[in-house]
């Protein structure tokens, strides 16, 4: 892959700059922070172009489906919020999480939402009727950052206790991917995103993830 372009500098808030997600159908940035506020920036304008209101504090995570017009937002008010991206209409509120939801993704094959939570728990909804249809309880610590496989159906989970994985789109848990007799697991190279965001957040909260090294996956 070679070097990207510099192409445009948006002037975020500080404020506004807990999470970042570009669109790969159109020339869109969204950005979201403590601020509460969701913002829509078109890329060649170089201006914000929509905005989203509905969460009650701050907004640490955010999705774009990757086949049709909508954006998940989660955040301190331990919801995730479904948006019709071009009206800015609120969809659904995924009410559930009993603390800030952190990291949330969506996938184009199924109509499923995966979010995961500082609760420790991972929620998995059905996104036509915006209704929980499993929570999974695996973690014993907060759910940091999930990344689904680049190839096969399922998603790595991080936390300070582990990395683990799950089938999708029914949520089984296969292992820990983390073990210290064992060593890592081969398919970390699969995960890196999720991994590096898990040291990551464990690390500015004073934790280590199992107590490894940061070694980034070959």
């Amino acid at each position: 892959m070679g070097l990207g372009k510099w192409c445009s500098k948006a002037n975020i808030n500080r404020s506004h700059r807990t999470s970042l997600a570009i669109s790969n159908k159109r020339t869109y940035m969204f950005s979201a922070g403590d601020d509460k506020q969701v913002k829509c920036w078109d890329l060649e304008q170089n201006k914000v172009i929509r905005s989203y209101h509905g969460h009650l504090s701050a907004v640490y995570c955010l999705a774009i489906h990757p086949t049709i017009g909508i954006l998940l937002t989660g955040g301190l008010d331990s919801v995730c919020r479904v948006w019709d991206i071009r009206s800015k209409t609120q969809i659904h509120a995924l009410s559930g999480h009993e603390n800030t939801v952190c990291s949330v993704f969506t996938r184009p094959t199924d109509p499923q939402v995966v979010t995961g939570s500082h609760d420790s728990t991972i929620k998995m909804w059905d996104l036509r009727y915006g209704k929980t249809t499993l929570t999974l309880t695996n973690h014993k610590k907060s759910v940091r950052a999930m990344a689904p496989h680049p190839k096969e159906q399922a998603f790595a989970s991080a936390s300070a206790d582990n990395i683990k994985k799950f089938t999708l789109p029914n949520g089984e848990f296969c292992h820990d991917m983390l073990n210290r007799s064992l060593g890592r697991d081969p398919e970390l190279k699969n995960w890196k995103r999720c991994m590096v965001a898990a040291f990551v957040a464990v690390r500015r909260d004073g934790e280590d993830l199992c107590g490894w090294e940061c070694v980034e996956p070959s």
